[in-house]
């Protein structure tokens, strides 16, 4: 009987710990890279059955910068940041978001940036492959969230996904919007898209914006629907 049990309970526990990857901070940059490569994979999967011709699947690499997750088309990689390795002034925007809390501050970028944003890039390499000439900021930021989105939702992540979202709204209350009053932000963001990418306070509250504005709208449907939609226009 105590055998079954632990058969039965087996799927169970790898289930839970397939859960607990990404979305956390990391201090081993290998375990890092393994568990994006491995979502990586499972994105990738759904784009070449939508559309072949997404052949070569980029790999994750350690990569600290100011850009925090990032995608370089000349290697094919994706690049992650360890907390570790981030700047006190970087740190210090973390605690901000945070009102001062630390510990909370560090689980915040765990969630966004060892965890959401490797997706949200992964759409875009999906856009720039089939737009190369696509010129507008804001649009591809936006697109890239909407794919992200969908997708954490229908995996295992679906959980560490609403946490971001009640972090959204928590963090929206304490970064002020930088677009000038009457101002179109769309707008904004294009023409100060390179001011905005050194300020980090003013570059994150337009993507949390979208997220915000993505998770709420009732209207997106699955990821595979999505997806093949815009493959196909």
């Amino acid at each position: 009987m105590k055998k079954v049990l632990l058969l039965l309970l087996l799927p169970v526990a790898i289930s839970v710990s397939a859960q607990q990857k990404l979305f956390n901070t990391y201090s081993d940059s290998a375990k890092l890279v393994s568990a994006a490569n491995e979502i990586t994979g499972s994105f990738f999967m759904k784009l070449k059955q939508a559309d072949p011709s997404y052949i070569q699947t980029p790999r994750a690499v350690l990569n600290t910068d100011t850009r925090l997750v990032f995608y370089l088309a000349e290697n094919n990689t994706i690049n992650l940041p360890l907390w570790s390795q981030l700047s006190p002034t970087l740190q210090s925007f973390f605690y901000k978001l945070a009102n001062g809390d630390e510990a909370e501050g560090k689980k915040i970028f765990g969630a966004f940036f060892n965890g959401y944003f490797i997706a949200r890039e992964l759409g875009h390499i999906v856009q720039f492959t089939k737009e190369k000439g696509m010129t507008n900021k804001y649009k591809a930021a936006y697109f890239a969230n909407i794919l992200a989105i969908l997708f954490w939702r229908e995996s295992a992540y679906s959980k560490q996904l609403e946490k971001c979202y009640n972090y959204v709204n928590s963090i929206l209350k304490t970064l002020p919007d930088p677009v000038p009053a009457g101002e179109n932000t769309e707008d904004y963001f294009q023409k100060n898209y390179e001011k905005l990418l050194q300020d980090p306070q003013k570059f994150e509250y337009f993507q949390f914006s979208q997220f915000k504005t993505i998770y709420e709208d009732k209207s997106l449907k699955g990821f595979d629907g999505y997806l093949n939609n815009y493959l196909i226009r």
